[in-house]
């Protein structure tokens, strides 16, 4: 089981949710050493950094369609292979494969998933050090979420909720 105890005896830094209130100040500015992604001909922003605009900049991006690329960015972001990212969230790789490719945008439906990945990535940077660690969390199954891996419920908008709802609760420092 990897709950929150274990986050302490492993050594990963929790932070109390006033810092974390002080830390998503900083979000609209930086996204925790995210560079943004892309070649120096081509640059695009940070799926971290766009996940916490406001919503209805953030509606307009998700209905043209996100970049490919981001997908492969919060993939990597996360230590996860990109095959392994589309699966969770239902995905075909060979579509994200493909529209990276050919420069298509990703469907809606994509882009909002691969934004629900990173909105939860940024609540658990504010709780753990490293992306690795967040990672790490991700993957292991959770008490609190019926012994699922928070990971495994990000294909939907309900799970994706269940998840960022114990991301607050550890950092208000109430346990399911």
């Amino acid at each position: 089981m990897y709950g929150f105890g274990n986050a302490i005896s492993e050594g990963k830094t929790l932070v109390p949710y006033g810092a974390m209130l002080s830390a998503a100040r900083y979000f609209g500015s930086m996204a925790h050493s995210v560079e943004p992604f892309g070649s120096k001909e081509f640059s695009m922003e940070s799926a971290f950094i766009l996940a916490e605009k406001p919503m209805l900049e953030i509606l307009a991006q998700v209905r043209s369609g996100l970049p490919a690329a981001m997908f492969e960015q919060v993939a990597a972001t996360l230590g996860l292979s990109t095959s392994t990212l589309a699966a969770k969230l239902g995905i075909a790789r060979r579509t994200v494969t493909r529209k990276r490719g050919n420069g298509a945008p990703l469907s809606s439906e994509t882009s909002e998933k691969l934004l629900r990945v990173a909105r939860v990535r940024n609540l658990g940077r504010v709780l753990f050090t490293t992306d690795e660690a967040v990672s790490e969390w991700l993957s292991k199954p959770e008490s609190a979420l019926g012994d699922m891996a928070p990971l495994d419920l990000l294909d939907t908008d309900l799970g994706a909720r269940e998840v960022e709802n114990l991301l607050r609760a550890l950092a208000y420092g109430h346990f399911a």
